[in-house]
């Protein structure tokens, strides 16, 4: 497998789940609704295809932003006071 497997991972990163579905030559089908806008570290707008096939270990982020037209509310705590 690692000899056929293109590993840029600027075009896709190769995880577990998805060397395992290649071997079992499963295909996927693009799906244009799950692509979305995203911030990544936290400042970088980037586009998203985001679906359980290909995103492994996705955690919480289906209950937190359920469908792409979901408002994405974030809590952040305020500190009152200095940094040293």
């Amino acid at each position: 497998m690692d000899g056929f497997v293109y590993a840029d991972p600027t075009r896709i990163s190769w995880a577990r789940a998805l060397t395992h579905d290649l071997s079992k030559d499963r295909s996927y089908a693009f799906e244009s609704e799950c692509i979305r806008t995203s911030l990544y570290r936290p400042f970088t707008k980037q586009w998203l295809y985001f679906n359980r096939c290909l995103n492994e270990m996705v955690y919480q982020m289906p209950r937190l932003c359920p469908e792409k037209t979901a408002i994405n509310l974030g809590v952040l705590p305020r500190y009152h006071g200095h940094f040293s």
